[in-house]
């Protein structure tokens, strides 16, 4: 599975999304929805209610989006956040015949304080794998390391979508050492 490095997303996660928003970010602004559709079962998730996306190439037309986005959310009542992302890198993992080996570390899912120094993740490792296709022992893996899992329909399959965000310093070095353990264990 795919992305495109070198490109932008805006997502907007609501609670609560105004119907007004809702319609100035599709109709004026070219959003989409992409709705989740679950979460592996026995974990806490805090899913947004409503996910729509925006991508583009073009960081004049993100900036853009993302300052009239902003200013809507605010006069429209937006309950969740807008999460401006640019997609650096894409690294495809090759299926091969899993085998179980050691999780090379554990965080501990939370949501933001609020704090002053906890307004926005600063990134975040996205791993997209086939739901259906996948060896269940490791989904269960991921999961159990801390990483978050939510579902997402595709074409032609559904995603599980497994995220870890935090500050640049904590999220480096883990990238690595995922990449690393998904070579070596498969699945």
């Amino acid at each position: 599975m795919k992305t495109h490095p070198g490109i932008y997303h805006i997502h907007i996660d609501s609670q609560i999304l105004p119907e007004k928003l809702e319609k100035y970010a599709k109709e004026a602004l070219g959003f989409q929805a992409q709705d989740f559709t679950g979460n592996p079962y026995g974990y806490e998730h805090f899913n947004p209610v409503r996910h729509l996306t925006l991508k583009t190439s073009d960081r004049g037309i993100f900036n853009s989006v993302w300052y009239d986005l902003e200013e809507k959310a605010a006069e429209f009542g937006l309950v969740g956040y807008l999460e401006g992302e640019y997609i650096l890198t894409d690294d495809f993992i090759p299926y091969k015949q899993y085998r179980e080996i050691a999780f090379p570390f554990k965080v501990y899912r939370r949501v933001l304080s609020g704090n002053e120094n906890e307004q926005f993740r600063q990134t975040e490792i996205h791993l997209g794998m086939d739901k259906d296709a996948s060896n269940p022992k490791l989904i269960k893996n991921l999961l159990d390391a801390g990483l978050y899992g939510v579902y997402l329909p595709k074409n032609d399959h559904t995603s599980v979508i497994f995220t870890i965000q935090g500050f640049v310093k904590n999220i480096r070095p883990l990238k690595q050492a995922l990449l690393n353990y998904l070579r070596e264990s498969g699945g």
